[in-house]
């Protein structure tokens, strides 16, 4: 069921908006749906994620306004991976312990880097609810390469051929490094409660260096009527990689503004 809801007022950028805003995204454990491709800046005046759902923003979009944005626990607003700052205005944010606007920045594959979080303004203008997550990690390096298995050697004979060695496992690879976290910029009224929001910065963790490459087995021992001809030496293991460096942590800066006094009304 599809409970991601919006309203759409215009976008800047690139004019064409598809239509079907919202489409489903395959082989996840729990719903994910994507904002359909636009550029620049996109303004929504209504967005509601619900309990357990993900909304990816589409690469192309730049900086996003939300009238009023409504996150319900264990919802996430992911934002699309890049090194620019992106920016998020939201006029009347109602959130739940637990959801999440997701900046951080993805694992790396096998020997790979991981990405580093992506930079944000975050532009609160009302917020009401506690417990709104901001991540902004960098990702995980990947495990580096497994060492490759040695050759096993070969049998001899009775004639000419004595038994081959085991050729040694090759060196496991060396982990990807780990993203940094990201600068992250918040702007919130300052009678917001100090519990409104937790703010995720650390750089992702090294990848575990690769594991190492077992020696092929000796050639196996021939026996010739009444002598026998010597097996083959074990080829060495490999020597497991080296792990990859950990990321920098993010920095936050918290500005709190000054919320205009009311008008009083007229009696």
């Amino acid at each position: 069921m599809l409970l991601a809801r919006y309203r759409l007022l215009s976008t800047l950028g690139s004019a064409a908006l598809l239509s079907g805003l919202l489409s489903p995204l395959a082989q996840a454990d729990f719903p994910v749906y994507r904002l359909g491709q636009s550029e620049g800046r996109l303004q929504l005046d209504y967005l509601e994620v619900d309990a357990g759902e993900r909304l990816v923003v589409p690469r192309g979009v730049k900086a996003l306004d939300v009238g009023r944005l409504l996150l319900a626990e264990q919802a996430r607003l992911k934002l699309p991976p890049g090194h620019q700052r992106f920016e998020l205005t939201v006029q009347e944010a109602i959130v739940a312990p637990g959801s999440v606007i997701d900046a951080s920045g993805r694992a790396g594959d096998v020997g790979q880097a991981g990405a580093s979080a992506r930079p944000l303004v975050l532009h609160l203008a009302s917020i009401q609810g506690r417990g709104l997550i901001i991540d902004a990690r960098g990702g995980e390096g990947g495990q580096g390469d497994a060492g490759i298995a040695g050759a096993h050697g070969y049998r001899g004979n009775c004639w000419f051929r004595s038994a081959t060695n085991g050729a040694d496992g090759g060196h496991g690879g060396q982990g990807g490094n780990g993203g940094n976290g990201a600068e992250v910029i918040i702007y919130l009224p300052d009678t917001a409660p100090d519990n409104t929001l937790q703010v995720q910065l650390q750089g992702g963790a090294g990848g575990e260096g690769g594991l190492p490459g077992a020696g092929g087995r000796g050639g196996k021992i021939k026996f010739c009527g009444v002598y026998g001809k010597p097996g083959g030496r074990a080829g060495r293991a490999g020597q497991a990689g080296q792990p990859g460096s950990d990321g920098a942590a993010g920095l936050l800066k918290l500005i709190k503004q000054v919320q205009p006094p009311r008008a009083a009304k007229a009696s």
